[in-house]
């Protein structure tokens, strides 16, 4: 049943998850003059991921959205650990406007295409 959690899903989920968790952190520090559009991207990218695990295990098996959300929080807190050495959290919020609806697009693109 693993066969059914290709690679390409964790990875493009640990992106999504890291980066979401940035965005989430930049808006409650509260740090924008404006936070409406950044709490609204977040909300909208956190239901998304919601809805979509939520999908997965419809479709899937029950358990393998929570192993792949375990799987996708480890891999994506050590991946934004490392990144945060080298960039500050400004820019790496940033970045994840575009990369979380890239990851979001390559994780429904990966569902479609699993049997």
């Amino acid at each position: 049943m693993l066969e059914k959690m290709p690679i390409s899903l964790i990875i493009s989920s640990s992106v999504f998850f890291a980066f979401l968790k940035s965005q989430v952190d930049e808006v409650t520090k509260g740090v924008y003059a404006n936070p409406l559009f950044f709490m609204v991207f977040s909300s909208i990218s956190g239901m998304f991921g919601l809805g979509f695990l939520i999908y997965y295990g419809y479709s899937v098996a029950w358990y393998l959205p929570l192993l792949l959300f375990i799987i996708s929080c480890i891999i994506g807190g050590i991946f934004l650990g490392l990144i945060n050495l080298t960039i500050n959290n400004w820019l790496i919020s940033r970045i994840g406007y575009i990369l979380i609806p890239l990851s979001g697009y390559q994780m429904v693109k990966t569902l479609i295409n699993i049997d």
